[in-house]
């Protein structure tokens, strides 16, 4: 083994449209991670560079890395596997290492079940990626690194927990520098086109929600907020580096402390950042006037809201925890401030009826939103969804990365229905939005607006 260990961390190949890539920020933060511990470090997006799993497992026999990592979610987590068995196959004696949101939901049966993962990092990757490495290179106890799954004498070995990063300004900025910023390009007419370079940044991890079909509680924990001046330093930081065009924000609690958001647009306009314009999620019972005012005052050209549903009974079922009077108002204030309002929306939850989904549709054409989103329900493994379904037998199909990329494969059994007629329905609820006049009204300025 070198002095300084060489790793390889791979975005896997999946088949994802081009206009929906965006900077893979994970890898990123511990690859800046481990460089900053004198690591040499590489990253390789295999589907925006298009490179073939046989061309990947080429390109790490040719680079001779000490340690390849593989990250997944749902839709890639087959895709990264195949990727890690190829490496195995062509390079034996690399060191492979796995990790993201749905290979630690699944840490034991993908540790059982695939031989040629050798180590699992669970959670969080950056501390946990660190510690097993330099163990590794010093000859020590890997029972002792917490946060991993792997095999020992044929066994199954889960080590205890480790604990969240409670301080995330003390995390180097992600190195986005080591993937291919110009291949990516992220698509919404009105914001961003191809010729923006669209970069993520987050402001923290975890989720105030509790909501039954996200894992995020799972992969990150509590709520954790960085420091407003940490996130415009490193804002600033990537003005002045990578001269971006837009920004877009990955996090799920950005707009849940409206102190801190207040600040933080106050910061991003003091800064000279606001002809820099930016896009975010939020619950729609966490936005008021002022905190509108002062997004808009900051440049941000879009929200997107996560609704999912029409009926309050699949709402509270979804443990949502949001009220449906309180989605209308929000929506009309966001609109009133001149910001773009997007709505997210899910179709086939556990024990939904055909009224019910019809409902969805009804209720999301009334609100008049500038794009509207809609998949079928995927049962994401540790989430309730997923333990609901497990124990009324309602999986319904393969769960393939096909399958959880894609937003019209139903995943979830229904009562009285077929999959084809679920898939039927999603399409009639994707009608009655698309074909309002309002929606297609609302897309055509958009469309105008995104070419001017």
């Amino acid at each position: 083994m070198s002095s300084h260990p060489r790793v390889l961390f791979i975005s896997p190949r999946t088949e994802r449209p081009r206009y929906q890539s965006l900077p893979m920020i994970g890898i990123a933060s511990i690859a800046s991670y481990l460089r900053e511990r004198d690591y040499e470090v590489d990253i390789l997006d295999a589907t925006v560079q298009d490179i073939s799993f046989e061309g990947v497992a080429e390109y790490v026999s040719y680079l001779k890395p000490d340690v390849v990592g593989a990250t997944c979610i749902a839709p890639t987590y087959q895709s990264a596997l195949k990727h890690l068995e190829a490496i195995k196959r062509k390079c034996p004696d690399v060191i492979t290492m796995f990790g993201g949101s749905h290979a630690t939901a699944l840490h034991r049966e993908t540790v059982e079940k695939n031989p040629f993962v050798d180590y699992l990092v669970r959670q969080e990757g950056e501390i946990t990626a660190h510690d097993l490495i330099s163990t590794l290179w010093n000859g020590g106890d890997v029972s002792k690194v917490k946060g991993m799954t792997y095999r020992k004498n044929g066994e199954t070995m889960v080590t205890e927990p480790r604990p969240f990063i409670k301080d995330l300004d003390s995390l180097p900025y992600p190195a986005l520098d080591l993937l291919p910023l110009h291949e990516y390009y992220f698509e919404l007419h009105g914001f961003a086109s191809k010729k923006d370079l669209v970069l993520p940044f987050m402001v923290g991890r975890g989720c105030y929600g509790k909501c039954g079909f996200c894992a995020a509680v799972q992969m990150w924990g509590g709520p954790r907020l960085r420091s407003v001046d940490s996130v415009i330093k490193e804002l600033c930081y990537m003005r002045d580096t990578y001269h971006m065009t837009k920004l877009f924000s990955y996090d799920d609690l950005i707009s849940a402390n409206k102190r801190w958001l207040k600040e933080f647009c106050q910061k991003y306009i003091e800064n000279g950042l606001s002809h820099i314009g930016w896009s975010c999620d939020a619950r729609a019972d966490s936005l008021d006037d002022e905190t509108l005012r002062w997004l808009k005052k900051a440049n941000c050209r879009f929200i997107l809201f996560g609704l999912e549903f029409g009926t309050q009974r699949l709402l509270d079922m979804a443990n949502k925890r949001l009220n449906l009077s309180k989605v209308k108002e929000t929506i009309k204030l966001t609109r009133k401030h001149g910001i773009g309002a997007l709505g997210s929306f899910i179709i086939g939850y556990p024990t939904e009826t055909r009224e019910e989904i019809l409902t969805t549709a009804r209720f999301a054409r009334s609100l008049h939103l500038d794009c509207i989103y809609m998949s079928l329900a995927m049962p994401y493994p540790g989430t309730d969804m997923y333990k609901y379904c497990q124990e009324h037998d309602l999986f319904l199909g393969e769960q393939t990365d096909e399958a959880f990329g894609a937003v019209r494969i139903p995943m979830v059994k229904l009562e009285g229905m077929t999959a084809k007629e679920i898939t039927a329905l999603f399409g009639k609820a994707h009608r009655i939005i698309k074909f309002s006049p309002a929606y297609i009204y609302n897309k055509a300025r958009m469309r105008l607006r995104g070419e001017a």
